[in-house]
Protein backbone atom coordinates (compact mmCIF):
# COMPACT_ATOMS: atom_id res chain seq x y z
CA UNK A 1 0.00 0.00 0.00
CA UNK A 2 1.07 3.40 -0.72
CA UNK A 3 -0.19 6.85 0.36
CA UNK A 4 -0.30 10.62 0.05
CA UNK A 5 -1.56 13.81 1.57
CA UNK A 6 -3.31 15.88 -0.26
CA UNK A 7 -4.40 19.13 1.34
CA UNK A 8 -6.33 19.50 -1.87
CA UNK A 9 -10.02 19.68 -1.70
CA UNK A 10 -11.23 17.46 -4.48
CA UNK A 11 -8.00 15.55 -4.76
CA UNK A 12 -8.05 12.91 -8.51
CA UNK A 13 -9.42 9.45 -6.73
CA UNK A 14 -8.84 8.23 -10.37
CA UNK A 15 -4.91 8.58 -9.78
CA UNK A 16 -3.36 4.78 -10.92
CA UNK A 17 0.05 3.13 -9.44
CA UNK A 18 2.92 3.44 -12.10
CA UNK A 19 5.65 0.22 -12.19
CA UNK A 20 9.39 0.65 -13.32
CA UNK A 21 9.48 1.17 -17.49
CA UNK A 22 6.49 3.05 -16.78
CA UNK A 23 3.47 0.85 -17.06
CA UNK A 24 0.47 1.79 -15.43
CA UNK A 25 -0.82 -0.86 -12.83
CA UNK A 26 -4.54 -1.38 -11.52
CA UNK A 27 -4.66 0.33 -7.93
CA UNK A 28 -7.62 0.38 -5.75
CA UNK A 29 -7.70 4.10 -5.01
CA UNK A 30 -9.44 5.42 -1.58
CA UNK A 31 -9.91 8.99 -0.16
CA UNK A 32 -9.52 8.95 3.28
CA UNK A 33 -10.08 12.80 4.27
CA UNK A 34 -7.03 14.47 2.35
CA UNK A 35 -5.07 11.51 2.16
CA UNK A 36 -4.77 9.14 -0.93
CA UNK A 37 -4.83 5.42 -0.46
CA UNK A 38 -3.77 3.13 -3.15
CA UNK A 39 -3.27 -0.42 -3.38
CA UNK A 40 -0.94 -1.34 -5.55
CA UNK A 41 -1.10 -5.28 -7.23
CA UNK A 42 2.69 -5.23 -6.32
CA UNK A 43 4.88 -4.38 -3.24
CA UNK A 44 8.12 -3.11 -4.74
CA UNK A 45 8.20 0.21 -5.37
CA UNK A 46 5.81 2.45 -7.92
CA UNK A 47 5.20 5.84 -9.26
CA UNK A 48 1.83 7.74 -8.69
CA UNK A 49 -0.40 8.95 -11.64
CA UNK A 50 -2.91 11.42 -10.96
CA UNK A 51 -4.15 14.80 -11.92
CA UNK A 52 -3.33 17.59 -9.86
CA UNK A 53 -4.57 21.32 -9.76
CA UNK A 54 -1.71 24.07 -10.05
CA UNK A 55 -4.48 27.23 -10.20
CA UNK A 56 -3.05 29.67 -12.93
CA UNK A 57 -0.62 26.63 -14.54
CA UNK A 58 -3.93 24.41 -15.20
CA UNK A 59 -5.23 20.58 -14.21
CA UNK A 60 -2.47 18.32 -14.96
CA UNK A 61 -1.91 14.55 -15.54
CA UNK A 62 1.43 14.49 -13.94
CA UNK A 63 3.23 11.70 -11.76
CA UNK A 64 6.10 11.27 -9.13
CA UNK A 65 9.32 9.02 -8.91
CA UNK A 66 8.98 5.57 -8.26
CA UNK A 67 8.76 5.31 -4.56
CA UNK A 68 8.89 2.01 -1.62
CA UNK A 69 6.06 1.17 -0.05
CA UNK A 70 5.16 2.12 3.44
CA UNK A 71 2.36 2.78 6.00
CA UNK A 72 3.35 6.38 6.38
CA UNK A 73 2.05 8.65 3.65
CA UNK A 74 3.61 10.83 1.42
CA UNK A 75 3.32 14.33 0.65
CA UNK A 76 1.79 14.12 -2.68
CA UNK A 77 2.98 17.68 -4.09
CA UNK A 78 6.62 17.23 -2.54
CA UNK A 79 6.75 13.79 -4.70
CA UNK A 80 5.61 15.30 -7.77
CA UNK A 81 8.42 18.34 -7.48
CA UNK A 82 10.49 16.04 -7.24
CA UNK A 83 10.05 13.69 -9.87
CA UNK A 84 9.53 17.16 -12.00
CA UNK A 85 13.10 18.36 -10.85
CA UNK A 86 14.48 15.40 -12.08
CA UNK A 87 12.90 15.28 -15.41
CA UNK A 88 14.63 18.74 -15.81
CA UNK A 89 17.28 18.36 -14.81
CA UNK A 90 17.49 15.16 -17.64
CA UNK A 91 16.54 17.42 -20.08
CA UNK A 92 19.35 20.11 -19.48
CA UNK A 93 21.35 16.99 -20.09
CA UNK A 94 19.77 15.08 -22.97
CA UNK A 95 18.67 18.41 -24.59
CA UNK A 96 22.63 19.83 -24.01
CA UNK A 97 21.24 22.86 -22.96
CA UNK A 98 23.35 23.29 -19.90
CA UNK A 99 25.36 26.40 -20.81
CA UNK A 100 22.04 28.51 -20.93
CA UNK A 101 22.83 31.55 -19.55
CA UNK A 102 21.36 32.29 -16.15
CA UNK A 103 19.26 35.04 -17.10
CA UNK A 104 17.17 32.52 -19.42
CA UNK A 105 13.54 32.28 -18.62
CA UNK A 106 14.45 28.50 -18.15
CA UNK A 107 16.84 29.05 -16.04
CA UNK A 108 15.42 31.32 -13.74
CA UNK A 109 12.64 29.03 -13.50
CA UNK A 110 14.86 26.32 -12.62
CA UNK A 111 16.44 28.43 -9.92
CA UNK A 112 13.11 29.45 -8.58
CA UNK A 113 11.80 25.74 -8.51
CA UNK A 114 15.11 24.57 -6.58
CA UNK A 115 14.79 27.02 -4.54
CA UNK A 116 11.07 26.34 -3.27
CA UNK A 117 11.87 22.55 -2.93
CA UNK A 118 14.82 22.84 -0.66
CA UNK A 119 12.36 25.61 1.40
CA UNK A 120 9.51 22.29 1.23
CA UNK A 121 12.16 19.91 2.27
CA UNK A 122 13.41 21.33 5.37
CA UNK A 123 9.64 23.08 6.56
CA UNK A 124 9.43 22.02 10.02
CA UNK A 125 7.25 18.47 10.71
CA UNK A 126 5.85 17.54 14.28
CA UNK A 127 4.80 13.99 15.60
CA UNK A 128 1.43 15.26 15.18
CA UNK A 129 1.17 16.98 12.07
CA UNK A 130 3.52 14.66 9.51
CA UNK A 131 2.93 17.55 6.97
CA UNK A 132 1.84 20.86 6.84
CA UNK A 133 -0.38 23.01 4.28
CA UNK A 134 3.13 25.60 4.51
CA UNK A 135 4.87 22.68 3.21
CA UNK A 136 2.09 21.67 0.55
CA UNK A 137 2.55 25.28 -0.33
CA UNK A 138 6.48 25.37 -1.18
CA UNK A 139 6.05 21.74 -2.97
CA UNK A 140 3.40 23.25 -5.29
CA UNK A 141 5.38 26.51 -5.91
CA UNK A 142 8.33 23.99 -6.67
CA UNK A 143 6.53 22.16 -8.86
CA UNK A 144 4.74 25.07 -10.70
CA UNK A 145 7.94 26.73 -10.91
CA UNK A 146 9.62 23.73 -12.43
CA UNK A 147 6.11 23.31 -15.14
CA UNK A 148 6.92 26.97 -16.22
CA UNK A 149 10.93 25.81 -16.84
CA UNK A 150 9.53 22.80 -18.75
CA UNK A 151 7.96 24.54 -21.07
CA UNK A 152 10.88 27.15 -21.53
CA UNK A 153 13.24 24.52 -21.96
CA UNK A 154 10.78 22.75 -24.49
CA UNK A 155 10.42 25.52 -26.81
CA UNK A 156 14.00 26.77 -26.38
CA UNK A 157 14.71 22.92 -27.72
CA UNK A 158 12.26 23.29 -30.31
CA UNK A 159 14.03 26.50 -31.34
CA UNK A 160 17.08 25.07 -31.38
CA UNK A 161 16.27 21.70 -33.34
CA UNK A 162 14.34 23.34 -36.03
CA UNK A 163 17.19 25.64 -37.14
CA UNK A 164 19.68 22.22 -37.52
CA UNK A 165 16.78 20.71 -39.46
CA UNK A 166 16.83 23.71 -41.88
CA UNK A 167 20.68 23.91 -42.04
CA UNK A 168 21.03 21.02 -43.01
CA UNK A 169 19.74 20.64 -46.68
CA UNK A 170 19.67 17.12 -46.72
CA UNK A 171 16.75 16.72 -43.45
CA UNK A 172 13.61 17.75 -45.44
CA UNK A 173 11.19 19.88 -43.29
CA UNK A 174 8.25 18.42 -41.80
CA UNK A 175 4.98 18.32 -43.09
CA UNK A 176 1.87 19.82 -41.46
CA UNK A 177 -1.58 18.00 -42.41
CA UNK A 178 -5.07 17.52 -41.75
CA UNK A 179 -7.76 14.85 -41.31
CA UNK A 180 -10.49 15.36 -43.06
CA UNK A 181 -13.60 13.28 -42.28
CA UNK A 182 -15.99 11.92 -44.80
CA UNK A 183 -18.99 13.39 -43.37
CA UNK A 184 -18.91 16.98 -45.28
CA UNK A 185 -17.65 17.61 -48.62
CA UNK A 186 -17.39 21.18 -49.82
CA UNK A 187 -15.63 23.56 -52.37
CA UNK A 188 -15.08 25.98 -49.10
CA UNK A 189 -13.32 22.87 -47.21
CA UNK A 190 -11.35 21.98 -50.18
CA UNK A 191 -10.21 25.50 -50.46
CA UNK A 192 -8.77 25.51 -47.06
CA UNK A 193 -6.65 22.13 -47.38
CA UNK A 194 -5.01 23.29 -50.59
CA UNK A 195 -4.28 26.72 -49.37
CA UNK A 196 -1.09 25.79 -47.19
CA UNK A 197 -1.11 22.14 -46.15
CA UNK A 198 1.42 19.34 -46.96
CA UNK A 199 -0.98 16.39 -46.98
CA UNK A 200 -4.54 15.28 -45.89
CA UNK A 201 -5.55 12.45 -43.96
CA UNK A 202 -8.17 10.53 -45.11
CA UNK A 203 -9.81 8.22 -42.55
CA UNK A 204 -10.90 4.52 -42.91
CA UNK A 205 -13.27 3.21 -40.69
CA UNK A 206 -14.86 0.00 -41.40
CA UNK A 207 -18.39 0.92 -40.15
CA UNK A 208 -18.47 3.74 -42.63
CA UNK A 209 -17.22 1.47 -45.67
CA UNK A 210 -19.23 -1.84 -44.46
CA UNK A 211 -22.06 -0.63 -42.31
CA UNK A 212 -24.19 -4.67 -43.00
CA UNK A 213 -21.98 -7.64 -43.31
CA UNK A 214 -21.36 -7.23 -47.27
CA UNK A 215 -23.10 -4.51 -48.10
CA UNK A 216 -20.35 -1.93 -48.87
CA UNK A 217 -20.35 1.67 -49.24
CA UNK A 218 -17.18 3.81 -50.72
CA UNK A 219 -19.26 7.22 -52.34
CA UNK A 220 -17.72 9.52 -49.37
CA UNK A 221 -14.56 8.53 -49.12
CA UNK A 222 -14.15 8.20 -53.19
CA UNK A 223 -14.87 12.06 -53.34
CA UNK A 224 -11.88 13.65 -50.97
CA UNK A 225 -9.81 11.07 -52.53
CA UNK A 226 -10.71 11.78 -55.74
CA UNK A 227 -10.25 15.65 -55.19
CA UNK A 228 -6.98 15.28 -53.45
CA UNK A 229 -5.56 13.08 -56.02
CA UNK A 230 -6.85 14.91 -59.13
CA UNK A 231 -7.40 18.63 -58.74
CA UNK A 232 -5.34 19.09 -55.49
CA UNK A 233 -2.64 17.51 -56.02
CA UNK A 234 -2.31 16.48 -52.37
CA UNK A 235 -0.67 13.56 -51.01
CA UNK A 236 -3.35 11.30 -49.46
CA UNK A 237 -3.07 9.20 -45.88
CA UNK A 238 -5.32 6.86 -45.51
CA UNK A 239 -6.03 4.59 -42.55
CA UNK A 240 -6.25 2.83 -40.07
CA UNK A 241 -6.74 -0.02 -42.41
CA UNK A 242 -7.73 -2.21 -39.25
CA UNK A 243 -9.04 0.04 -36.11
CA UNK A 244 -9.07 -2.25 -32.99
CA UNK A 245 -10.08 1.05 -30.62
CA UNK A 246 -13.46 1.14 -28.89
CA UNK A 247 -16.50 1.17 -31.00
CA UNK A 248 -14.55 1.35 -34.34
CA UNK A 249 -15.34 -1.80 -35.74
CA UNK A 250 -18.71 -2.54 -37.32
CA UNK A 251 -21.44 -4.29 -35.41
CA UNK A 252 -21.70 -7.15 -37.31
CA UNK A 253 -18.57 -7.54 -36.51
CA UNK A 254 -18.99 -8.29 -32.20
CA UNK A 255 -20.49 -11.31 -32.81
CA UNK A 256 -17.48 -12.87 -34.07
CA UNK A 257 -15.35 -11.49 -31.22
CA UNK A 258 -14.58 -14.57 -29.26
CA UNK A 259 -13.58 -16.08 -32.68
CA UNK A 260 -10.32 -15.78 -33.50
CA UNK A 261 -9.91 -17.56 -36.79
CA UNK A 262 -13.17 -15.72 -38.07
CA UNK A 263 -11.80 -12.53 -37.40
CA UNK A 264 -8.63 -13.11 -39.09
CA UNK A 265 -10.40 -14.19 -41.93
CA UNK A 266 -12.31 -10.75 -41.88
CA UNK A 267 -9.96 -8.93 -41.04
CA UNK A 268 -7.80 -10.21 -44.13
CA UNK A 269 -10.75 -9.70 -46.63
CA UNK A 270 -11.65 -5.87 -45.42
CA UNK A 271 -7.84 -5.09 -45.58
CA UNK A 272 -7.47 -6.59 -49.27
CA UNK A 273 -10.81 -5.05 -50.10
CA UNK A 274 -9.17 -1.43 -49.06
CA UNK A 275 -5.61 -1.87 -50.42
CA UNK A 276 -7.12 -2.55 -53.80
CA UNK A 277 -9.30 0.17 -53.99
CA UNK A 278 -6.68 2.75 -52.79
CA UNK A 279 -3.63 1.51 -53.76
CA UNK A 280 -3.36 3.66 -57.11
CA UNK A 281 -4.11 6.93 -55.28
CA UNK A 282 -2.66 6.71 -51.15
CA UNK A 283 0.71 7.89 -50.92
CA UNK A 284 0.99 6.54 -47.10
CA UNK A 285 -0.85 3.70 -45.07
CA UNK A 286 -2.01 4.08 -41.66
CA UNK A 287 -2.25 0.34 -41.40
CA UNK A 288 -3.48 -1.02 -37.65
CA UNK A 289 -4.50 1.41 -34.40
CA UNK A 290 -6.01 0.03 -30.92
CA UNK A 291 -4.79 -3.32 -31.18
CA UNK A 292 -3.08 -3.37 -27.79
CA UNK A 293 -5.69 -1.75 -26.17
CA UNK A 294 -7.80 -4.66 -25.82
CA UNK A 295 -11.21 -2.62 -25.89
CA UNK A 296 -13.43 -4.81 -27.83
CA UNK A 297 -12.04 -8.07 -28.88
CA UNK A 298 -9.73 -10.34 -26.03
CA UNK A 299 -6.70 -10.39 -28.08
CA UNK A 300 -3.17 -12.25 -26.90
CA UNK A 301 -0.74 -10.98 -27.68
CA UNK A 302 0.99 -13.31 -30.46
CA UNK A 303 -2.86 -12.75 -31.95
CA UNK A 304 -1.65 -8.79 -31.71
CA UNK A 305 1.16 -9.37 -33.53
CA UNK A 306 0.40 -11.82 -36.08
CA UNK A 307 -3.16 -9.20 -37.29
CA UNK A 308 -0.44 -6.69 -37.17
CA UNK A 309 1.48 -8.34 -39.66
CA UNK A 310 -1.40 -9.84 -41.71
CA UNK A 311 -2.67 -6.40 -42.34
CA UNK A 312 1.35 -5.20 -43.83
CA UNK A 313 1.46 -8.01 -45.59
CA UNK A 314 -1.83 -7.24 -47.61
CA UNK A 315 -0.41 -3.33 -48.32
CA UNK A 316 3.42 -5.13 -49.27
CA UNK A 317 1.66 -7.46 -51.45
CA UNK A 318 -1.11 -5.28 -53.07
CA UNK A 319 1.52 -1.85 -52.99
CA UNK A 320 5.16 -2.94 -52.82
CA UNK A 321 5.71 1.20 -53.03
CA UNK A 322 3.37 2.25 -49.92
CA UNK A 323 5.02 3.61 -46.78
CA UNK A 324 3.59 2.13 -44.02
CA UNK A 325 2.60 3.20 -40.37
CA UNK A 326 1.64 1.84 -37.43
CA UNK A 327 -0.71 4.12 -35.23
CA UNK A 328 0.02 3.75 -31.56
CA UNK A 329 -3.81 5.86 -29.89
CA UNK A 330 -3.01 6.47 -25.98
CA UNK A 331 0.92 6.36 -26.01
CA UNK A 332 0.96 7.64 -22.65
CA UNK A 333 0.01 4.11 -21.67
CA UNK A 334 -2.00 5.00 -18.60
CA UNK A 335 -4.96 2.52 -20.21
CA UNK A 336 -2.53 -0.61 -18.80
CA UNK A 337 -3.90 0.45 -15.05
CA UNK A 338 -7.23 0.66 -16.47
CA UNK A 339 -7.29 -2.48 -18.50
CA UNK A 340 -5.33 -5.51 -17.48
CA UNK A 341 -5.72 -7.01 -20.69
CA UNK A 342 -4.32 -4.53 -22.74
CA UNK A 343 -0.51 -4.25 -23.53
CA UNK A 344 1.54 -0.81 -22.98
CA UNK A 345 2.01 0.85 -26.19
CA UNK A 346 5.85 1.06 -25.92
CA UNK A 347 6.12 -2.84 -25.38
CA UNK A 348 3.71 -3.69 -28.30
CA UNK A 349 5.96 -1.31 -30.81
CA UNK A 350 8.70 -3.36 -29.31
CA UNK A 351 6.93 -6.60 -29.87
CA UNK A 352 6.59 -5.35 -33.75
CA UNK A 353 9.40 -5.01 -34.22
CA UNK A 354 11.47 -7.70 -32.49
CA UNK A 355 9.10 -10.11 -34.77
CA UNK A 356 10.55 -8.47 -38.09
CA UNK A 357 7.58 -6.93 -38.98
CA UNK A 358 8.49 -4.50 -42.10
CA UNK A 359 6.72 -1.24 -40.49
CA UNK A 360 8.44 2.14 -41.72
CA UNK A 361 7.07 4.23 -39.06
CA UNK A 362 4.95 4.54 -35.63
CA UNK A 363 2.58 7.31 -35.87
CA UNK A 364 1.65 8.98 -32.13
CA UNK A 365 -2.01 10.43 -31.33
CA UNK A 366 -1.93 13.47 -28.90
CA UNK A 367 -5.24 14.63 -28.80
CA UNK A 368 -6.58 15.69 -24.68
CA UNK A 369 -7.89 17.80 -22.69
CA UNK A 370 -11.52 16.34 -23.84
CA UNK A 371 -11.69 13.74 -20.91
CA UNK A 372 -11.57 10.34 -22.98
CA UNK A 373 -9.29 7.81 -22.29
CA UNK A 374 -6.27 8.17 -22.62
CA UNK A 375 -6.44 11.92 -23.34
CA UNK A 376 -6.07 13.41 -19.76
CA UNK A 377 -4.13 16.81 -20.27
CA UNK A 378 -0.44 17.02 -19.83
CA UNK A 379 2.12 19.85 -19.91
CA UNK A 380 5.13 20.40 -23.29
CA UNK A 381 7.75 18.64 -21.37
CA UNK A 382 5.97 15.46 -21.03
CA UNK A 383 4.52 15.95 -24.35
CA UNK A 384 8.58 16.57 -25.79
CA UNK A 385 9.84 13.55 -24.21
CA UNK A 386 7.11 11.71 -25.04
CA UNK A 387 7.98 11.97 -28.68
CA UNK A 388 12.11 11.22 -27.30
CA UNK A 389 11.40 8.32 -26.53
CA UNK A 390 9.53 6.79 -29.21
CA UNK A 391 12.20 8.24 -31.16
CA UNK A 392 14.83 5.84 -29.74
CA UNK A 393 13.00 3.19 -31.72
CA UNK A 394 15.13 4.25 -34.54
CA UNK A 395 11.83 4.60 -36.87
CA UNK A 396 10.63 7.94 -38.68
CA UNK A 397 7.87 9.12 -36.15
CA UNK A 398 4.09 10.76 -37.73
CA UNK A 399 2.24 12.67 -35.33
CA UNK A 400 -0.97 10.81 -36.74
CA UNK A 401 -3.66 13.11 -34.63
CA UNK A 402 -3.12 16.14 -32.75
CA UNK A 403 -5.21 18.39 -30.99
CA UNK A 404 -7.35 19.80 -27.93
CA UNK A 405 -10.74 21.45 -27.93
CA UNK A 406 -11.68 24.89 -27.72
CA UNK A 407 -14.42 24.77 -24.96
CA UNK A 408 -13.91 23.57 -21.55
CA UNK A 409 -14.89 19.76 -21.37
CA UNK A 410 -17.87 18.90 -18.90
CA UNK A 411 -15.66 15.77 -17.41
CA UNK A 412 -14.08 16.71 -14.43
CA UNK A 413 -10.97 14.44 -15.10
CA UNK A 414 -9.92 16.09 -18.61
CA UNK A 415 -7.64 18.67 -17.03
CA UNK A 416 -6.55 22.31 -18.49
CA UNK A 417 -3.82 23.50 -20.11
CA UNK A 418 -2.77 27.12 -17.92
CA UNK A 419 -6.65 28.36 -18.44
CA UNK A 420 -9.83 27.02 -19.59
CA UNK A 421 -9.91 25.85 -23.39
CA UNK A 422 -11.18 28.66 -26.13
CA UNK A 423 -10.43 28.97 -29.29
CA UNK A 424 -8.18 31.64 -28.80
CA UNK A 425 -6.40 29.14 -26.11
CA UNK A 426 -6.53 26.13 -28.87
CA UNK A 427 -4.51 27.70 -31.34
CA UNK A 428 -1.36 28.88 -28.43
CA UNK A 429 -1.57 25.05 -27.60
CA UNK A 430 -1.34 24.56 -31.15
CA UNK A 431 1.44 26.42 -31.83
CA UNK A 432 3.51 25.80 -29.09
CA UNK A 433 2.50 21.73 -29.51
CA UNK A 434 3.19 21.68 -33.37
CA UNK A 435 6.37 23.48 -32.84
CA UNK A 436 8.26 20.93 -30.62
CA UNK A 437 6.18 17.74 -32.01
CA UNK A 438 7.80 19.55 -35.73
CA UNK A 439 11.03 19.92 -34.27
CA UNK A 440 11.90 16.58 -33.57
CA UNK A 441 14.86 15.01 -35.60
CA UNK A 442 12.36 11.77 -36.29
CA UNK A 443 9.53 13.36 -36.82
CA UNK A 444 8.43 13.60 -40.36
CA UNK A 445 4.32 14.64 -40.44
CA UNK A 446 2.07 16.55 -37.39
CA UNK A 447 -1.60 16.10 -39.04
CA UNK A 448 -4.22 17.73 -36.66
CA UNK A 449 -7.08 16.13 -35.84
CA UNK A 450 -10.18 17.43 -37.36
CA UNK A 451 -10.72 20.12 -40.29
CA UNK A 452 -14.12 21.15 -38.85
CA UNK A 453 -15.86 20.65 -35.74
CA UNK A 454 -17.85 17.25 -35.72
CA UNK A 455 -20.15 15.19 -33.17
CA UNK A 456 -17.64 12.65 -31.28
CA UNK A 457 -20.65 10.25 -31.97
CA UNK A 458 -20.15 10.96 -35.94
CA UNK A 459 -16.41 9.54 -36.80
CA UNK A 460 -13.96 7.89 -36.21
CA UNK A 461 -11.37 9.33 -32.90
CA UNK A 462 -14.01 12.68 -33.17
CA UNK A 463 -13.19 15.35 -30.72
CA UNK A 464 -16.21 17.40 -29.58
CA UNK A 465 -15.10 21.00 -30.38
CA UNK A 466 -11.81 19.82 -31.61
CA UNK A 467 -12.07 21.00 -35.55
CA UNK A 468 -10.30 24.37 -37.31
CA UNK A 469 -13.48 25.29 -38.32
CA UNK A 470 -16.65 25.96 -36.18
CA UNK A 471 -20.48 24.60 -36.88
CA UNK A 472 -21.11 27.63 -38.43
CA UNK A 473 -18.79 27.25 -41.22
CA UNK A 474 -16.32 29.95 -39.46
CA UNK A 475 -12.43 29.61 -39.14
CA UNK A 476 -10.93 29.42 -35.63
CA UNK A 477 -7.55 31.12 -34.28
CA UNK A 478 -6.01 27.76 -34.68
CA UNK A 479 -6.29 27.15 -38.67
CA UNK A 480 -4.64 30.61 -39.07
CA UNK A 481 -2.07 29.55 -36.63
CA UNK A 482 -1.66 25.67 -38.40
CA UNK A 483 -1.33 27.19 -41.62
CA UNK A 484 1.07 29.60 -40.50
CA UNK A 485 3.53 26.95 -38.88
CA UNK A 486 2.99 25.35 -42.33
CA UNK A 487 4.34 28.19 -44.25
CA UNK A 488 7.05 28.86 -41.94
CA UNK A 489 8.02 25.47 -41.58
CA UNK A 490 7.61 25.20 -45.79
CA UNK A 491 9.96 28.16 -46.40
CA UNK A 492 12.26 26.43 -43.59
CA UNK A 493 12.00 29.50 -41.23
CA UNK A 494 11.16 29.17 -37.71
CA UNK A 495 7.52 29.54 -36.72
CA UNK A 496 6.42 32.97 -34.43
CA UNK A 497 5.64 31.11 -31.42
CA UNK A 498 4.39 32.79 -28.17
CA UNK A 499 5.65 32.04 -24.59
CA UNK A 500 3.29 30.69 -22.61
CA UNK A 501 1.03 32.46 -20.11
CA UNK A 502 -0.70 31.79 -16.90
CA UNK A 503 -4.16 32.67 -16.56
Amino acid sequence: MISFRTFQPDPDRRAHTIAKDAIALPSRVRLEGDTLVCESPTGDAVALGVRHDLGPLGSLSLRTCLLPQREAPYLLSLELARQRVMRLLQALEDWRLTALPPTHPAMVAIERALEAFTLALVEGRGPEHPFTPKQAELSNLALSHAIDAGEALSLECAHRRLQERFEDQDQRAPQIGCTVHIERFAEPLQKLIASGLGFMTSPMRWPDIEPQEGKFSFVKTDRWIEWAVRQARLPVVSGPVLDFSKGQTPEWMHIWRHDYDTVRECVYEHATRVVTRYRRTVSRWTAVSGLNLNDDYSLSTDQMVELTRLVIHVIRKLQPSARITIDLDQPFGDHTGRNTESVSPRLYAEMVLDSGIPVDAFGLRLQMGDGLEGRETRDLLQLARLIDDYASLERPIHITAMGVPDAPSKASHAGRWRQEWSPEHQARWLGHATAIAASNPAVQSVCWQALYDLDPAESHHAMARGGLINPEGKAKPSLRKLLEIAHALHNRTLPKLDAPQRA
